[in-house]
């Protein structure tokens, strides 16, 4: 399978058109079109990169899609991400449970723009501060960083949390379109 190549510099002229129209709505209007397009595409495709089919490969994939949106976005959450320095989400006991309570709105948070990234990880910073307060995780400030360094790596770890969680959902669509049109210019090739 050809690895899908990310090039801003060979776009169409509807892809231009689409970024255009975009960049035209507010950010709620942005939100709610980035929302509607990944449910779209996951009425029809996986975004577990993790997923093993039990039984046949379509079988799997059926079962996944009869899940609701929230349960199949909170399920792909990763567990490591590139720039990962402080946060390590095995410390605050159910790292799942943890991003259940402090992310109730999961679906929308990942799915949608990502305006709202600083302020969601201030907040996963404070969760996560008060797990490390009760779980007695060692913290920077124990190690001589200042409670700003430390506040600053925690927000820009989760920051960098969100983004892979996104980046992982669109990967997973992606590697999946280009497989099928590999699948059917193969198809075509042989008739």
């Amino acid at each position: 399978m050809a690895e899908f190549e990310h090039s801003t510099h060979e776009l169409t002229g509807d892809e231009w058109r689409l970024i255009r129209l975009y960049r035209c709505l507010d950010e709620g209007e942005q939100d709610q079109l980035l929302v509607a397009a990944c449910e779209r595409l996951m009425e029809t495709y996986s975004i577990d990169p993790l997923r093993k089919p039990c039984g046949s490969p379509e079988e799997a994939l059926r079962k996944e899609l009869s899940e609701s949106v929230d349960d199949r976005v909170s399920r792909v959450w990763p567990g490591g991400w590139p720039d990962q320095h402080l946060v390590d989400l095995d410390n605050v006991g159910d790292p799942g449970f943890f991003l259940e309570v402090n992310l109730p709105d999961v679906a929308e948070t990942i799915l949608g723009t990502s305006g709202s990234d600083k302020a969601t990880a201030e907040s996963l910073s404070e969760s996560y501060l008060t797990a490390a307060e009760r779980y007695d995780i060692p913290l920077p400030t124990e190690f001589g960083a200042t409670e700003d360094e430390m506040w600053e790596d925690l927000v820009s770890d989760f920051c960098g949390f969100l983004r892979e969680w996104r980046e992982r959902i669109i990967r997973t669509i992606e590697q999946q379109v280009h497989e099928r049109a590999d699948q059917d210019g193969g198809n075509e090739r042989a008739s």
